[in-house]
């Protein structure tokens, strides 16, 4: 076994420090009406620019963007730059720690051999052929707002170890570059982080890392995280995290069935439906779940097989895979459903507008010493601003 040497990974928060940039009517006490203009902003040609920026990072690093290593270390760099050019304050956790990088496994049943993906650090007999590599990873960041009420959003930087991994997760970070640079043109309420997190790919080590090293006060500031992975998948279904557990009976923290409204309302406006995913804790989702924090967020299918329902509502191939380049090599700049990705993309930022200004209605934190929980939510309304409607429409017709 040759241990591998990692220059850096990382976990990412980011604070935005330039005035607001006014560029639609200004409501004096709250600003501009986020919720409405923002998804309208999105552009889609940003979106792309981004993905082939990691596309690149993959090809300089011989094809792969695991955590720590070269190419994922190009693509830590791009983030914090971008960040910085948008008046970004970004910050950088480092963290070292071990990482099983093998991203296959080979199951036998009966005789015939079945492709299938290994439990992160699960026994193995020829343990020493399956390479262990210590990570060096950091944490970034980008923030503004009231700290007292903290939406975090956030994606994983990594790739499994054979991939230029494009939709695993390219696709994640490429919406939350856009949507951070499209929110330093409104002034928020909220505060709200965008993490990028480092080695997720094996049991979300870069989140749990910063959960690890936080203070309990500034966890108890966090009053929803949106998780965003795998949202470009080639034979996508559009899915939001079954928060209020009405689908798959394990719901989120309360206030989690809540933010699922609001990302629904954000495809609702577009004229697309969606579907319901399980809350497995297979994304950075899992320890803010853990800590009982509220949270909402999209996925569009990784080595699940897309159904007929799924079929006849998205389109695409029945009885397939969402993503069948799923941790494989194929998983490039062609692996892409950019559609998919654009309507995502969109709802997270009708979501991060939506809290941005504001948690009103949303369930209120209690603080109980070191811990903490949370009142009994009122009833999301449903009811989205006409302005996002129009803008909606505009953006259709242009």
């Amino acid at each position: 076994m040759k241990p591998i040497n990692f220059i850096s990974g990382f976990a990412v928060t980011a604070l935005l420090t330039l005035p607001y940039q006014v560029t639609a009517s200004v409501d004096e006490c709250g600003g501009v009406l986020s919720s409405d203009a923002l998804p309208v902003l999105v552009d889609p040609s940003a979106i792309l620019k981004h993905l082939q920026a990691i596309q690149d990072h993959a090809d300089k690093g011989n094809g792969s963007r695991v955590a720590g290593s070269y190419g994922h270390n190009l693509t830590i760099g791009y983030i914090q730059d971008h960040l910085r050019s948008e008046g970004y304050y970004v910050e950088v956790q480092r963290f070292q720690g071990l990482m099983q990088i093998r991203s296959e496994a080979n199951l036998i049943v009966g005789g015939q051999s079945i492709r299938a993906e290994p439990v992160a650090w699960s026994p193995n007999y020829t343990a020493e052929f399956i390479p262990i590599v210590p990570v060096n990873g950091p944490g970034c960041r980008a923030e503004c707002g009231d700290e007292d009420n903290t939406l975090m959003v956030g994606t994983h930087t990594d790739s499994a170890d054979s991939s230029a991994g494009i939709n695993d997760n390219g696709s994640g970070i490429a919406a939350l570059l856009e949507v951070a640079s499209q929110l330093t043109k409104f002034k928020t309420n909220s505060k709200v982080k965008f993490a990028f997190w480092t080695a997720s790919e094996p049991c979300q080590l870069g989140s749990r890392h910063w959960f690890d090293t936080t203070y309990t006060e500034e966890r108890n500031k966090i009053r929803l995280y949106l998780d965003v992975n795998m949202i470009g998948s080639p034979n996508a279904a559009l899915k939001v995290y079954d928060g209020n557990g009405t689908y798959f009976h394990n719901p989120g923290p309360s206030g989690s069935g809540m933010a699922e409204a609001v990302l629904a309302d954000g495809f609702k406006i577009q004229g697309v439906s969606i579907k319901r995913a399980e809350i497995s804790n297979r994304s950075d989702y899992a320890p803010f779940f853990e800590h009982q924090i509220p949270f909402a967020g999209l996925f569009s299918g990784a080595d699940g097989i897309k159904t007929k329902e799924e079929f006849n509502i998205f389109g695409g191939e029945p009885d397939r895979p969402y993503d069948h380049n799923y941790h494989q090599a194929g998983d490039d700049l062609e692996n892409i459903n950019t559609t998919a990705l654009l309507l995502n993309t969109k709802a997270l930022a009708h979501a991060v507008g939506v809290y941005g200004r504001g948690f009103d209605g949303f369930p209120m934190k209690t603080r109980l010493g070191a811990g903490s929980r949370y009142a009994e939510p009122m009833k999301y309304s449903g009811v989205v601003g006409l302005a996002w409607v129009v803008y909606w429409l505009l953006s259709n017709t242009l």
